[in-house]
């Protein structure tokens, strides 16, 4: 009998090879799913560009001197000087007539011995006009005085301007050289506008005339010491008027007395107030404060002569721009957030006038989680 021959053999040798074909194919396609994820997340790129713009700010801080008392206290002295002063002036006129000339000229003597020089002494200007000095004065060795003085003649000749130099013809040759005059206002009078006297004459020459008596008070008190710095007021003043409004004159006289208060204090202190004003300004990370290269102005608010004590008002002026490495810029914070997510959130920042988001490839909405695919750009605008 012959033996029976098994007809499954074929179908069990295919069976392993489908399952390994599943197998091959089911790896290549995972493989191609993982290189699409992996294409996908690493050209995944966002730019966010934000667009800034300096812009003023000012700060005021009270400083004391010498009230230990009080708060922001700082070093200084408190003085004061009374400090007297008389200018003629003139009133709008509406008709001239002849006058003389008259002004004040600065007598200087640079021999080392001392000079008098009687009333009427003549003094002759570069133009060859006359003058001759109102009151006897004596010149001091290597010194100066002023002396008023008066046109020899009447008439428009007297009206100069400043000069540099008025020699003195009764003095030889060699003492011209030494001892000479000179003018630093205009001689007035020659020609009077004669008018009536209006109160905008009188206040604008009290206006003059509390500026001078504060500048002459000023350059009394001399100059300062290194690195320290003065600020100046004046607390009171009386000026009184030769004539009286509605009066016919050719020109009038102010006479006025004021009292001039100096307060010194150490630079270094004030720029101190002012620097630490300028940082409280910020409360958050967000804005940077750069201080321009001007000094603080300082102002004398309030003064004590009995005490002492002052009252100083700083003025300081810098810019304020966003910062670029502040905690809320940081790219995690953008992480997963669409185009409008970013701009509201970034311009509710102060500093901030523009938000640009841009992704690539163009299909992107949100994002990436990678910082490195993420990319913040400042631009500082004018």
């Amino acid at each position: 009998m012959s033996p029976r021959i098994k007809k499954t053999r074929a179908f069990n040798v295919e069976q392993p090879l489908m399952f390994y074909k599943i197998v091959a194919l089911s790896f290549l396609f995972l493989t191609i799913v993982l290189i699409t994820v992996i294409v996908f997340m690493t050209s995944k790129r966002a730019t966010i560009t934000i667009t800034t713009k300096e812009h003023p700010i000012d700060i005021e801080a009270t400083v004391n001197v010498g009230d230990i008392e009080k708060q922001n206290n700082i070093e200084g002295s408190v003085t004061s000087t009374v400090i007297e002063l008389s200018k003629t002036y003139y009133p709008t006129g509406n008709k001239q007539e002849e006058g003389v000339a008259k002004g004040t000229v600065t007598i200087y003597n640079e021999s080392n011995r001392a000079q008098p020089l009687i009333a009427t002494t003549r003094l002759l200007s570069k133009d060859d006009v006359l003058f001759r000095i109102k009151n006897k004065v004596i010149v001091p060795a290597n010194g100066s005085v002023e002396a008023n003085v008066y046109a020899d003649k009447s008439g428009p000749s007297g009206d100069l301007a400043p000069q540099d130099k008025f020699i003195i013809p009764g003095l030889n040759e060699a003492r011209q050289k030494d001892i000479y005059a000179s003018s630093e206002e205009s001689m007035r009078g020659g020609i009077k506008n004669v008018g009536i006297l209006a109160l905008t004459d009188v206040s604008h020459a009290k206006d003059q005339m509390r500026s001078l008596l504060k500048e002459k008070g000023i350059i009394s008190f001399g100059e300062t010491e290194i690195g320290n710095v003065a600020v100046y007021k004046m607390v009171q003043h009386v000026i009184e008027q030769d004539a009286e409004i509605g009066d016919e004159v050719s020109e009038f006289t102010l006479t006025g007395k004021a009292t001039i208060a100096g307060v010194v204090y150490e630079n270094a202190a004030i720029q101190d107030t002012a620097d630490e004003a300028m940082s409280k300004h910020i409360i958050d990370d967000v804005s940077l404060i750069r201080v321009i290269d001007e000094p603080p102005s300082v102002s004398l608010e309030r003064i004590d002569l009995e005490t002492e004590t002052a009252e100083l008002i700083v003025y300081h002026s810098g810019v304020e721009t966003l910062n670029p490495e502040s905690k809320q810029l940081q790219k995690m914070l953008f992480f997963g957030k669409t185009k409008e997510e970013v701009r509201r959130y970034l311009l509710k920042l102060d500093n901030i006038y523009g938000v640009e988001v841009t992704f690539r490839p163009v299909w992107v909405s949100t994002i990436p989680y990678v910082p490195d695919h993420v990319q913040v750009i400042v631009k500082q605008v004018e």
